[in-house]
């Protein structure tokens, strides 16, 4: 679908061209056209970008973000103009994770992660979308995947970032469920549970790691203080953390060759990236093995952890290639001369 070769510009070269780098800001209300969606799981927030009449591109977002704070500044950046120009992109949030929520009662119940990806196809059908690609990060990755097991004529290609589609480990289970004892009734995040995000999104700081990296944290370390909704977190926290296991598996032939037209895996492209400072580079290596190797493609970008925010011109070099490879054409119109 892609080389990795043409993903060689350095580190140096993206610092300097990455205004994120320079001044980070997270975008804090919504600009773009937002509807709210009431399905048979709760009540969901859209915002729709990009060219309206264009096909869909459906995003869904990580643990304690939504999609300004997740991908609303990678899709406003110069990278991604053709991309926006060309696709209708879907920002689909989970029940009160949108910004500025209101407290979901403690009594209601809330959608399993099965259960989101059942949200987005209602969204599918609310918008008469009968193909889409999806981009997922961390949480919303394993969403997005779920629809796409499910229902594999609907997902046209995947873009997944730090995808983990196994259950919850012992020490993952035991962060999460500290973290949502003490979110029960806090008017704002805890410190542990702040600590825990950025490591959830950013990886371990410090050692060999740009100073952007530290600046970056620190914004996200404020956005989490005073922008995040606890006790709706904590309900979000308890639906990952009590995720099943995807059961994938690539199924080989007794001469060691993939079978082609094999039920068990993924049917469409899929782009499986990751940073090299993610926790969750060894979740990524496993679901790789799982899918089709003619149809994917493993990425490790380096020097990020968060890549959306460390590296967003290689992600963005990364996903062009890829939906050029499902036969989109991503060039802009030259301009005619005008000859005598």
């Amino acid at each position: 679908i892609l080389s990795p070769l043409s993903l060689t510009r350095s580190v140096e070269q993206s610092e300097r061209s990455n205004p994120l780098l320079l001044e980070h800001r997270i975008p804090s209300f919504e600009e773009d056209s937002t509807e709210l969606l009431t399905t048979p799981h709760g009540r969901i927030t859209v915002a729709r970008d990009g060219n309206l009449d264009g096909p869909a591109f459906i995003t869904f977002h990580d643990l304690g973000l939504n999609h300004l704070s997740n991908f609303k500044t990678f899709f406003s950046s110069q990278s991604m103009s053709i991309v926006l120009s060309k696709f209708c992109i879907y920002h689909i949030n989970a029940p009160g994770q949108e910004a500025g929520a209101t407290l979901l009662a403690a009594e209601d119940p809330y959608p399993s992660i099965e259960q989101l990806s059942e949200v987005v196809e209602y969204a599918c059908h609310h918008y008469g979308i009968s193909c889409c690609i999806g981009l997922g990060s961390g949480l919303g990755a394993n969403v997005l995947a779920r629809l796409a097991w499910r229902r594999p004529k609907l997902v046209e290609g995947l873009i997944l970032i730090n995808c983990d589609l196994q259950t919850s480990g012992w020490l993952e289970w035991g962060y999460h469920k500290v973290n949502m004892k003490n979110m029960g009734k806090a008017a704002n995040l805890p410190d542990s549970t702040v600590e825990y995000l950025i490591w959830f999104h950013l990886g371990t700081l410090g050692g060999d790691r740009p100073t952007s990296a530290g600046r970056i944290a620190a914004t996200y370390k404020q956005y989490f203080q005073n922008n995040v909704q606890p006790a709706n977190l904590a309900k979000l926290m308890q639906s990952y953390m009590t995720r099943s296991s995807l059961k994938l598996a690539r199924d080989i032939a007794a001469n060691g060759k993939t079978i082609h037209g094999a039920t068990r895996t993924l049917k469409m492209p899929v782009l499986n990236m990751v940073g090299d400072h993610s926790p969750h580079v060894d979740a990524t290596v496993v679901l790789n093995g799982k899918l089709d190797p003619s149809k994917c493609t493993w990425m490790k970008i380096r020097e990020a952890g968060m890549i959306l925010e460390e590296q967003p011109e290689k992600v963005a070099e990364a996903l062009k290639l890829f939906l050029q490879g499902l036969g989109y054409t991503l060039r802009k119109a030259k301009p005619h001369s005008i000859t005598e």
